[in-house]
């Protein structure tokens, strides 16, 4: 782990883990649908660009990771888009969920009812509150919020010396020369 953190696409390995703890996110997507039913017409929208998370390190070493997830109804944010915050604060262990925060936002872009559904989403939540000691939440913490992407490089693009020894211990030395030049 690094000592400032970062921001990264999701992995492959972590969109498959969303899918397939897609119980977690029953709160929101009980919300989406056709909108004739009275249903908003979004989606969870894993695989889009900005679908991420953002680690920080704390200063008492404490690891907050932050899965960010567009709601929207096609790919284009300039429209108008919502955004899921799922945060979750870990241990520096990484073994033990402190704490967990659910919050939904918006781009303030397009028009039509993007404030609207946003008071929705900000509504289920409220009315159902995630707590870190809730069994749903523990569990994906530890399936899926610890695969959040780590930074190779500190802030200055240089390779940390711990994945430079791993790189150099298993065999990649001249291929790893060549990538730091």
């Amino acid at each position: 782990m690094t000592k400032h953190g970062g921001t990264f696409k999701l992995s492959g390995e972590t969109r498959d883990l969303l899918r397939k703890n897609s119980d977690f996110f029953e709160q929101i997507s009980d919300l989406n649908g056709d909108e004739a039913s009275g249903k908003i017409p979004l989606n969870i929208r894993g695989k889009d660009p900005e679908a991420r998370t953002e680690a920080v390190i704390q200063a008492n070493g404490d690891v907050e990771v932050t899965f960010v997830y567009p709601i929207d109804g096609d790919a284009d944010a300039e429209n108008g888009r919502l955004y899921l915050r799922d945060t979750f604060l870990f241990d520096s262990s990484e073994q033990k969920l402190k704490s967990f925060k659910r919050d939904a936002e918006s781009n303030n872009k397009g028009s039509g009812n993007w404030a609207a559904w946003l008071e929705k989403y900000k509504a289920a939540i409220a009315a159902a509150p995630l707590k870190a000691e809730d069994e749903k939440v523990q569990n994906f913490a530890k399936r899926v919020a610890r695969t959040f992407g780590r930074p190779i490089t500190d802030e200055t693009g240089a390779t940390f010396p711990e994945i430079r020894e791993v790189w150099v211990k298993d065999g990649c030395r001249a291929r790893f020369r060549y990538w730091t030049r």
